[in-house]
C-alpha cells in the first residue's frame, strides 16, 4: 500500500514483505532506486520539483521518521503501519548480500565511517563482500576511476552516504552507468551510525520515534535540522488539515495513533 503525502508516494511495506522484495531485486536483472523520506525530504520536495520527481521515481520509498506516521493520520484516512530507517534498511541489505554472496559497495560518508562500517559488517556478516570508499567532494563530474572501481568491484547492492538530496541526485544521474549495480540506496548518515562514529539512540527512544531528540543531544549543530523535522512540518501538516477541513478530525485520529502506538 502507498500513500501520498505533500504529493510525495510513501510506501507501507511490513518488514517481511520488504525483506522478500529485496531478496528478489538483488538477484533479479532490473536496477532498482530506494529512498526513504523523512519530514525534511517532504519539505524540500515541496520547494523543489526535481527532487519530487525523483522522489516519487523510486522503485521503493521506505518511510523514515516518525512524523510521517502522524503525518498520515492527519492528511489521509490511512496509516503508515511500518517504518523502515536508513540504518537498519541498510542492514538488512546487507544480511541479504552475505546469504546470496553478492558484495556491498559503501560510498560516502564523513571521515572513515564507510570503511569502518564495511569493518562492522564483516564482523557481523563474515562471509559478506563489502567495498568502502569516501570519494569526498564531488562536483559536477563524477571521477573516472570512482566510476571504475564501482563498476569493477562486483558489487550489486550500492548505499550511498552523501546526505539528503545530494545523495538522491547522484543516484538518480549516475546509477544507469554501474551496469552490475541492481539495488542503489541512499542512507543519510547511516555509516557514522553503524560504523560508531556517533552513537545510535538508545532501543526504547528509537521505539518511540525520538531518534530526532538523540541527535540533537550528540550533534547541536543539526539544531536547524531538528527544526524543521519536529517544528516546521507539523506547521505545514496542521495548516493542511485546515485547509482540508479536517483539523478536528486530524486531531481525534493522531490522538489515537500515539495511544495506539505508545
Amino acid at each position: 500500500m502507498s500513500i501520498c503525502l505533500f504529493n510525495i508516494r510513501v510506501d507501507d511495506i511490513s518488514q517481511e514483505k520488504l525483506e522478500q522484495k529485496l531478496y528478489d531485486w538483488i538477484v533479479g536483472q532490473t536496477q532498482r532506486m530506494i529512498v526513504t523520506p523523512n519530514p525534511e525530504f517532504l519539505l524540500a520536495a515541496k520547494k523543489d520539483k526535481n527532487f519530487a520527481d525523483i522522489l516519487n521515481q523510486a522503485d521503493l520509498s521506505l518511510p523514515d521518521g516518525i512524523g510521517l506516521r502522524f503525518a498520515a493520520c492527519a492528511l489521509t484516512e490511512e496509516t503508515l503501519k511500518y517504518r523502515h530507517t536508513g540504518v537498519d534498511t541498510l542492514d538488512l541489505l546487507a544480511s541479504i548480500c552475505e546469504k546470496t554472496n553478492k558484495c556491498l559497495f559503501l560510498l560516502g560518508g564523513y571521515g572513515n565511517s564507510a570503511q569502518k562500517t564495511g569493518q562492522y559488517f564483516q564482523k557481523k556478516y563474515p562471509d559478506l563482500r563489502v567495498v568502502s570508499v569516501n570519494p569526498g567532494k564531488i562536483n559536477q563530474n563524477l571521477p573516472v576511476e570512482l566510476m571504475e572501481k564501482i563498476n569493477q568491484s562486483g558489487a550489486t547492492v550500492l548505499a550511498v552516504g552523501f546526505g539528503q538530496k545530494k545523495q538522491e541526485f547522484f543516484l538518480k544521474e549516475y546509477l544507469p552507468l554501474f551496469d552490475q549495480i541492481k539495488i542503489a540506496i541512499g542512507v543519510g548518515g547511516a555509516f557514522e551510525m553503524l560504523s560508531g562514529t556517533l552513537p545510535r539512540a538508545p532501543l526504547w527512544m528509537r521505539q518511540n520515534g525520538l531518534e530526532w531528540l538523540w541527535r540533537l543531544l550528540i550533534e547541536p549543530r543539526r539544531f536547524p535540522r531538528i527544526i524543521r523535522a519536529t517544528i516546521i512540518f507539523p506547521i505545514f501538516v496542521i495548516l493542511s488539515t485546515i485547509k482540508q477541513k479536517r483539523f478536528w478530525k486530524a486531531c481525534v485520529r493522531v490522538g489515537k495513533e500515539f495511544i495506539i502506538k505508545n
